[in-house]
């Protein structure tokens, strides 16, 4: 893959979202499991996080509107993220389609896609229950 065009994929993808993207009310949820023992993800600190603080998703963000899909991507070390506040999302639903690497991966994902740039609030956190309810800033 090392003649991948990258450049051009991350541009069809901007021209998605500048195309095709729109946001959902103020109160919808989605979900995203997340695995802190996942590289891309230790950068994001979630086990030291607080109450206000902002966490960036430089990349798109891949979330779930199920909340058994999202828990099926969490492991040991986990969290769950809770995300409300999509009126201020860039959002995309690509086709509903089933995730080779996810551990129900005969189910299908039920992904909602926010443009890259998102900017989460943390509105609550339960260390207990290992989840971090947010929102999306604008």
């Amino acid at each position: 893959m090392d003649d991948y065009n990258y450049e051009k994929s991350l541009t069809e993808l901007d021209q998605l979202f500048n195309t095709r993207s729109y946001s959902f009310s103020s109160d919808s949820l989605v979900f995203k499991g997340v695995r802190v023992s996942i590289c891309y993800y230790k950068i994001l600190n979630l086990e030291n996080r607080k109450v206000g603080e902002k966490i960036l998703f430089p990349g798109f963000l891949s979330t779930t509107v199920s909340l058994k899909k999202a828990n099926d991507f969490i492991s040991s070390g986990g969290f769950l993220l809770i995300i409300s506040g999509l009126d201020d999302a860039d959002c995309v639903v690509p086709n509903n389609a089933k995730v080779i690497n996810s551990p129900t991966s005969n189910e299908s994902e039920q992904e909602i896609i926010l443009n890259r740039g998102t900017v989460l609030e943390i509105i609550s956190y339960d260390v207990n229950e290992r989840s971090i309810r947010c929102k999306v800033c604008k």
